[in-house]
């Protein structure tokens, strides 16, 4: 019966997706940090740029970092070596092809 738990909680890490999301706004700039050990090239699509691709630049700590400005409401998803990543987020947006983006709102802190 232990093998069940060790299971479940493998398939939901691996089912989330592999690359884990986090932000830290620094001088009014928002760093945008994304964990994805395998990624060879990921490139962050936002309502800022008319979703045009923006290079994400990888730190010598492993980690990708998307800087954008931190007092503007955006939307927004990846595209990590060809492939669409929707990282969890606190909100979220139905778009015009039947998926989601995140959302971040600046004075609520959200993304």
């Amino acid at each position: 019966m232990k093998i069940f738990p060790i299971f479940l909680s493998g398939f939901l890490l691996c089912s989330t997706g592999c690359a884990v999301q986090q932000y830290k706004v620094i001088d009014q700039k928002l760093h945008i940090y994304l964990k994805d050990n395998d990624a060879e090239k990921v490139y962050l699509h936002s309502s800022l740029d008319e979703y045009a691709p923006r290079a994400v630049q990888k730190e010598e700590s492993g980690l990708w970092v998307a800087v954008l400005p931190a007092d503007a409401e955006f939307k927004y998803f990846y595209v990590i070596d060809g492939e669409v990543f929707i990282p969890e987020c606190s909100m979220k947006e139905k778009d015009d092809f039947g998926s989601v983006n995140c959302v971040y709102i600046p004075l609520l802190g959200m993304q």
